[in-house]
């Protein structure tokens, strides 16, 4: 994934969070605020999930599920949340699971 839709910024992520519209799933939540020009999107794994190489590979496959899609919906902020271990979990289960809450958010925003 490109820089450019990336959030980096501790303050943005804040604004996001605390913005308190997510949207929930059995693996993670995904908080979100509409965005006035692009799709950018910060993924958080907590340490209680494994060691860095599960949550580095967890990062990876969200980022993987999330690229296609980044210009599909409408212009949005997204901050997933990790909730589990997703080595035990099918990629095909996950993707089903993201491309629902995607929509839902979608639906929300753009009515």
């Amino acid at each position: 994934m490109k820089k450019k839709y990336r959030i980096k910024k501790n303050e943005e992520i804040a604004k996001i969070v605390l913005n308190k519209q997510k949207v929930k799933s059995d693996y993670f939540f995904i908080y979100y605020k509409k965005s006035d020009t692009i799709t950018r999107v910060a993924i958080s794994v907590s340490k209680k999930i494994g060691n860095s190489v599960k949550r580095n590979h967890a990062k990876r496959i969200i980022r993987e599920i999330i690229r296609p899609h980044l210009n599909s919906f409408g212009f949005v902020d997204l901050v997933v949340v990790v909730k589990k271990d997703l080595s035990d979990v099918s990629f095909e289960k996950v993707k089903n699971d993201m491309f629902h809450c995607l929509t839902t958010i979608d639906k929300r925003l753009y009515k």
